[in-house]
């Protein structure tokens, strides 16, 4: 899928920036909630294994099934759901073991991920069988969520006034309460992260392993805290990338996310002042900086329509968040803001859409286990967020997560994330500059899981960094899906180990200058 569409999943990878924020007015009136488990319901001793086939369109190549779990992990013998399944098959005469993929969210999609087997050493896709799942709710998953809004995305992200921000709040009340219709409603008390750890148990079950190894990028990091706390005998080793900070406080970390894309989009514009001669849009920051904003503006005040549809300053300023998110994006990203502000071409903007079914899920999950704002103290700290010159992205994530503010399920307890029991060994790959996820996440998920270590890209502006093409880092994972190999746990709030950084040069130089990867 498309990366970071703003009102897509990959744009909402925020639920765990990890930031010092605010403290945020919450809503206390919402109704009703799935009541909590009281005990970590356990996967039965035998499932029926999945009935493996090949798999049609974007997956063809792997081999899908589908895996009933229950709707309500503390019945197990009640209503069941359908959890859509991937696999890339262990290439070598035995298998080992599995590998269980999540590539974030959450909502994303996880079956494509399997073809990270691709990317890892030839004797680990030998001896592993790669898997992935659509998360309940999720595309391929049945029944499937969906939020369809009557009322159309208001023009303009930055509000110039009250009445703005009213349509906003509107729209997003509007948001919220479509997705409590159709057969997927019934997810909404059941959407938390952990009931999909729990299921991730049943897949384990129905794959026949006593443990899985875990790899988990972003928010799929936080899944894999969840699980290791709720069934960490059921684990050989865990990889997260991009780590998140295990607190599950989606609304501060948001807030304290926006400084970390104002810093991430403001290297990239340097970067593009470097380059005025191929993109056109100026010599220094500052500049590159004015004609992105100029652009902007035009297009809250003038949308383009498009054979493909129409393109609003969403589209815009979508194309610039995708470059925030690693440095294979920059040179694409540049070129798609320079056809446009330079010569008017819209080609590579997209087009205006309602949100997808993985924003359903991620509103699901997110709006269900962590303190929610008020409208108006939501608003108020975007605002704040915004003064204090965090221009790039602060009311656009704002307006992404207001529908949680209006959400009509009640919240469910912050999943208890605690790892100072865990035994397992655990890897941490992560970038210093990653914006989705800062850094200080990654520091913070070391301290609580003890038999963790982390391995950092000193000065890294990636999010998702094992296998981009850094060899220090793909030899640390490869090494560790092998044998278990971890680094020496260092003394202090540090990396235990330390790889350079992988730059936009170092991209180019290994992809070419024609890379066009999106």
């Amino acid at each position: 899928m498309p990366r970071h569409r703003r009102l897509t999943i990959v744009t909402a990878l925020a639920l765990v920036a990890g930031t010092t924020t605010p403290a945020l007015a919450t809503e206390a009136h919402q109704q009703p909630a799935a009541p909590p488990p009281s005990t970590t319901p356990a996967a039965p001793a035998k499932i029926p294994a999945p009935n493996w086939h090949k798999c049609t369109g974007d997956l063809e190549g792997h081999e899908c099934a589908d895996l009933q779990v229950p709707l309500d992990h503390s019945k197990p013998d009640g209503e069941k759901i359908t959890i859509a399944l991937s696999r890339a098959a262990h290439t070598g005469p035995e298998r080992r073991g599995v590998i269980l993929v999540n590539p974030g969210g959450p909502g994303l999609d996880g079956r494509s991920r399997v073809g990270m087997a691709r990317n890892v050493a030839k004797d680990i896709a030998d001896s592993y069988d790669f898997v992935g799942f659509a998360p309940r709710g999720a595309t391929g998953s049945r029944p499937e969520l969906k939020c369809e809004p009557k009322s159309a995305r208001p023009p303009r992200t930055t509000p110039r006034n009250q009445s703005d921000i009213d349509a906003w709040l509107a729209h997003s009340r509007d948001t919220a309460e479509s997705c409590s219709s159709g057969d997927g409603a019934k997810l909404l008390p059941f959407s938390r992260t952990t009931d999909i750890a729990d299921d991730m148990d049943w897949i384990r079950a129905a794959l026949d392993v006593e443990k899985i190894t875990y790899f988990g990028v972003s928010w799929g990091t936080y899944l894999g805290q969840t699980f290791a706390t709720r069934h960490q005998n059921r684990v050989e080793r865990m990889v997260w990338d991009g780590a998140v900070e295990p607190n599950g406080q989606w609304a501060a970390n948001i807030l304290g996310q926006n400084a970390s894309f104002q810093k991430a989009a403001d290297a990239f514009f340097t970067w593009i002042a470097t380059r005025d001669e191929e993109f056109k849009l100026g010599k220094t920051h500052g500049e590159v900086k004015a004609k992105y904003e100029t652009g902007l503006k035009k297009l809250e005040d003038n949308p383009i329509d498009t054979p493909r549809g129409k393109v609003t300053s969403h589209q815009l300023s979508s194309t610039a968040l995708s470059a925030t998110y690693g440095v294979h994006d920059w040179k694409p990203k540049a070129k798609a803001l320079s056809d446009f502000l330079v010569h008017g071409k819209t080609d590579d903007l997209g087009v205006a859409h309602p949100p997808d079914n993985g924003m359903a899920v991620y509103w699901a999950t997110e709006c269900s286990e962590s303190p929610r704002p008020t409208p108006h103290s939501w608003v108020a700290s975007a605002k704040k967020s915004h003064d204090e010159g965090s221009t790039f992205e602060s009311w656009g994530n704002a307006w992404t997560h207001a529908p949680c503010t209006f959400w009509k399920v009640k919240r469910d307890s912050t999943p208890k994330i605690d790892g100072s029991q865990v035994k397992v060994p655990i890897l941490i790959v992560h970038d210093t500059e990653d914006a989705a996820t800062p850094y200080p996440g990654a520091l913070k998920a070391r301290a609580t899981f003890p038999s963790s270590r982390l391995v950092a890209q000193q000065g890294g502006r990636n999010h998702g960094t094992a296998y981009i093409g850094n060899q220090c880092t793909q030899q640390a994972v490869d090494d560790f899906f092998r044998d278990g190999k971890l680094p020496a746990r260092a003394d202090g709030d540090k990396a235990d180990k330390t790889c350079g950084a992988f730059t936009v040069d170092d991209f180019l130089k290994q992809h070419g200058e024609r890379e066009q990867r999106r």
